[in-house]
């Protein structure tokens, strides 16, 4: 069967960035980029400070392997790193030893009682409900209908996709781990005071933040403050594990 993405590289899931036409904007990528894990891998993994120590040694540290792989992912977007750069690769599955197309000799053919491609004759005579009807017998039956593609256990990606991933999770834990250094920051150079957790989340716009005011407590609202705390140092938590994954080569990985 022919490669996915253009016919040069297949994924494991179909969740790989589209970037479409037109310009990328940074600020605000398209949610066919957001919605891909391998977006938030490249955006965690620029979280990873040991990936960070090994780009400044010039690729001596604890993450050497990989900033062979992945280079210098501070001074591109993540379209530029993903597409020009070609870094699409590290996480495509190795090349089928098969294309579906019309055999015309004998090397056309794979081998029989081969396990990855089944040599069929199709009767041209027949009607095209008949022929839709047998392949589906012959050829649709051997796959499982659960498994559309490479089962992610079975890829053979260099970097692979692993465990349970949700993007929208990975964009708020983002956001969170964000926030959270910046006020860090802000509080070091004497320019801010620390943020409380459920204020970060009420910055973050969680969807239990609406209708609350950072920095405004009492009894009435008290109970979606404790809410927000704890819903805000979960996804700290859940960044922490994103950035610590993204140096390694299976992502998330919770």
């Amino acid at each position: 069967m022919e490669q996915v993405t253009k016919g040069r590289v297949h994924f494991v899931i179909n969740q790989y960035p589209k970037f479409g036409r037109g310009p990328y904007s940074i600020k605000s990528p398209p949610s066919t980029v957001t919605n891909s894990p391998f977006y938030w891998w490249f955006n965690f993994l620029r979280l990873n400070e040991d990936y960070k120590k090994t780009f400044e040694a010039n690729g001596i540290g604890l993450c050497s392997e990989q900033y062979a792989d992945f280079g210098d992912i501070y001074a591109v977007d993540f379209k530029e790193w993903w597409l020009k750069q070609g870094h699409a690769r590290l996480f495509a599955e190795k090349p089928s030893s098969y294309t579906m197309k019309i055999a015309k000799n004998n090397s056309d053919l794979a081998e029989f009682n081969s396990d990855e491609a089944l040599n069929v004759v199709i009767p041209l005579t027949w009607t095209r409900t008949d022929i839709e009807r047998r392949f589906a017998e012959l050829v649709l039956s051997k796959i499982d209908r659960a498994n559309k593609g490479v089962n992610t256990d079975e890829s053979t990606a260099k970097y692979k996709i692993n465990g349970k991933w949700h993007c929208e999770a990975m964009a708020t834990a983002h956001k969170i781990y964000l926030l959270r250094h910046e006020n860090e920051q802000a509080v070091k150079a004497g320019t801010a005071t620390k943020l409380a957790w459920a204020d970060l989340a009420i910055r973050a716009k969680l969807n239990a933040s609406k209708g609350l005011i950072e920095g405004k407590k009492g009894n009435v609202v008290s109970d979606e403050r404790r809410t927000l705390t704890v819903m805000a140092i979960r996804h700290y938590k859940r960044a922490a594990a994103y950035i610590k994954a993204a140096a390694t080569n299976s992502f998330p990985h919770l």
